[in-house]
């Protein structure tokens, strides 16, 4: 670490590379790439960076810290896991932590909360504590935060429990735990016919982004198929197309409702049977359901993804059936399967 100008310009040498040219490099480079593997590289990179005080006004000019938010909703959990270390490092600043806290950081890092990496978790505990001031306090200690770090305290990984354990005597009030700690104790268990929702957009970019996770460069999901001799005629001759949606980012938005909210953190799929009815296409707006269907050791769901859930005429683009383990998360011998 440099901790002052004239230091890292001793280090640098006449002929260096500038510490701002550098980074704008890396930003650069982390725009400009299509390698997965280089993101990686480059967002563990500008993370490091943003341990040094020395760094702070270089990366607030080349909006790393947005780049950072951006990227805390990402399906990518390496980048997620990157991008919320580097803002836990950035906030230690006043100035990056008020920029933060005014972008809505606060919930985009609370968000990390159910995330299934052990590392982004803690992160973004640690985080929520940096960015605690006097005006922010309010939605750091919110009751849904707050409900997280009573279950974290009583998780059997003692990195977690301790941390959650440090949140709630530093941050919050004895009266905010007793409450929270009453309502978990007595909340509904799952039961039969319990219902969760979530509805999203899906956009040429989500496609982008899950075609380099997977390595699926199969055209029908970037170039598209045609739409057909009808379709041709009322576009005066033109040829359009459809692009369709990978059925596994389909099935990726009902793993991503069980295992955020029904049942929730701790789901582990052990098994499932899945059906695609008709396409998705790129641009439509999909309302994901998950039904609990059966309650024992094992808990069944059924799920579906419906187009136009609210219309008239829906379309039902998946539906499926599988059986969960609910463990304790991120706790020691969880069973093994698929999240």
């Amino acid at each position: 670490m440099f901790s002052n100008a004239e230091r890292l310009k001793q280090r640098t040498g006449k002929k260096g590379t500038g510490r701002f040219e550098y980074l704008q490099e890396l930003v650069t480079e982390f725009q400009d790439t299509s390698s997965t593997e280089a993101k990686h590289q480059v967002l563990a990179n500008l993370a490091n960076f943003a341990y040094d005080p020395i760094n702070y006004d270089f990366l607030r000019n080349l909006k790393v810290i947005d780049l950072f938010l951006d990227h805390l909703s990402e399906p990518d959990c390496i980048l997620q896991r990157y991008s919320i270390c580097g803002l836990c490092n950035l906030c230690l600043d006043s100035q990056n932590k008020d920029y933060i806290i005014n972008s809505n950081g606060v919930s985009a890092v609370a968000s990390c909360l159910s995330s299934a990496d052990e590392q982004t978790v803690l992160s973004a505990i640690t985080t929520l504590m940096f960015l605690t001031t006097t005006e922010s306090k309010p939605l750091v200690t919110s009751a849904e935060i707050v409900e997280c770090m009573v279950r974290f305290s009583s998780s059997a990984n003692p990195r977690l429990r301790n941390l959650a354990t440090v949140f709630l005597e530093d941050h919050c009030t004895p009266q905010q735990v007793t409450e929270v700690r009453r309502q978990v104790e007595t909340s509904a268990p799952l039961r039969k016919g319990d219902r969760a929702t979530a509805t999203r957009r899906i956009t040429e970019a989500d496609l982008r982004v899950f075609g380099a996770l997977t390595g699926d460069a199969n055209p029908v999901h970037t170039a598209g198929i045609p739409a057909g001799a009808s379709a041709a005629a009322s576009a005066g001759g033109a040829p359009p197309r459809r692009v369709l949606v990978h059925g596994a980012f389909l099935n990726g938005l009902a793993a991503g409702v069980i295992g955020s909210q029904l049942p929730g953190p701790g789901s582990v799929v052990v098994g499932q049977n899945l059906r695609f009815p008709r396409p998705c296409l790129v641009g439509e707006e999909v309302t994901t359901v998950v039904e609990v269907t059966q309650v024992r050791k094992i808990v069944e769901v059924t799920f579906r993804c419906v187009v136009d859930a609210e219309s008239d005429d829906p379309k039902l683009v998946l539906e499926g059936n599988a059986k969960l383990i609910v463990a304790d998360v991120y706790g020691e011998g969880a069973p093994s399967g698929e999240g």
